[in-house]
């Protein structure tokens, strides 16, 4: 498997990255693999960090997710909701299997594309 993130993506100008950052979305494009995992947290981190209320990750252009991100998903949704953030996850139908699995529908709002 061909590495696709040269750059971190975080800061929303390296558009060759896994993750970007931008705008208080966190956007992946490709398969989530457990190696992208790192760079997953670390853009989630900084996203809890911006004074938003609403966060969202869009997963629209992603077909597979590992479930080593099982974990992220559900740290990440359980700060938002201690912090007061709502979360929306952007997704194909495709998906919609991950928050079933993870039992995160009452707690995420979906944006089904």
């Amino acid at each position: 498997m061909a590495k696709r993130n040269a750059g971190n993506g975080m800061d929303g100008k390296d558009e060759d990255g896994l993750f970007t950052l931008k705008n208080g979305v966190v956007r992946a494009k490709g398969d989530m693999y457990w190696e992208y995992l790192d760079e997953f947290e670390a853009a989630c981190a900084k996203l809890l960090a911006m004074r938003r209320k609403c966060l969202k990750v869009d997963l629209s252009e992603v077909n597979f997710v590992s479930s080593a991100f099982f974990g992220a998903f559900g740290s990440l949704t359980l700060k938002a909701i201690r912090r007061k953030k709502k979360i929306i996850v952007r997704m194909t139908t495709d998906l919609i299997w991950l928050v079933d699995i993870m039992g995160m529908r009452q707690v995420v709002e979906l944006e089904i594309v």
